[in-house]
């Protein structure tokens, strides 16, 4: 099976985070996590309307920009171990195809064809 991404791209809040919310600082315990990525693979199956895909897309994007205003620390990095930079660089967003069907491709699951749709190491 071959895994094609056919397109990545950070997301950004729809509105950009105010002065006062640019650091979020942490609590202590925070401090000791690892970054932590919280993966999200979403399965859609293919229509023969490619338009009607297309505004599927477009409307994640659009609704994942409008929750990332209100979740603003996760359109940031993590600047150390007590503090965020809420500089709205954004969430990834990526798009890809499988040449099979996606019966075959989650039946049973393998974890390192699944790992390559993920934005992180």
């Amino acid at each position: 099976m071959e895994i094609n991404i056919t397109s990545r791209e950070a997301i950004k809040p729809s509105v950009p985070t105010s002065a006062e919310c640019k650091t979020l600082k942490l609590y202590l315990l925070d401090g000791f996590q690892h970054n932590t990525y919280f993966p999200l693979i979403l399965f859609y199956s293919k229509t023969t309307n490619l338009q009607g895909f297309s505004d599927v897309s477009t409307q994640l994007k659009k609704s994942l920009s409008e929750a990332l205003t209100i979740f603003y620390p996760l359109a940031g990095r993590r600047r150390d171990y007590v503090s965020i930079d809420c500089n709205d660089e954004g969430a990834i967003f990526m798009e890809a195809s499988v040449n099979t069907t996606m019966e075959l491709f989650l039946k049973p699951p393998k974890l390192e064809l699944l790992n390559q749709l993920l934005p992180c190491e």
